[in-house]
């Protein structure tokens, strides 16, 4: 079933180039928000997906901070390819309270990512 959510513009790959480690996260911040520091205009547009998936506070940011390939994040490349490999999906971290929308393009691994407007998982 397709899904909708109001996200920011997608950013490319390496936008955030610092890495997010669980320490740097303050309590009831959501780390996503850091797509939004220093964009002027970060824009609102609706983003379509089909999955939305669970994964661990750590591969959640390092999706967040570099968007790596699937193959390096355990959790969720299974649940990932279990899913038949959609190519638009939500990723969040209950322990963080935090999602964002990933984009793959049709390919093997991640090309945008967005911050998701809304705080409820």
């Amino acid at each position: 079933m397709i899904e909708t959510v109001r996200t920011s513009l997608h950013f490319r790959k390496w936008f955030l180039d610092a890495d997010i480690a669980p320490e740097d996260v303050k309590p009831g911040q959501r780390p996503s928000k850091q797509l939004l520091d220093g964009t002027p205009n970060p824009g609102v547009i609706e983003s379509s997906y089909t999955e939305k998936f669970s994964i661990p506070s750590s591969e959640f940011l390092e999706i967040l901070s570099a968007l790596p390939d699937f193959n390096t994040l355990p959790t969720f490349d299974d649940l990932w390819r279990s899913a038949k490999s959609p190519t638009s999906f939500v990723v969040y971290s209950e322990e963080l309270g935090d999602q964002i929308f990933v984009d793959t393009s049709g390919y093997e691994y991640p090309r945008y990512k967005a911050f998701v407007y809304q705080d409820k998982i």
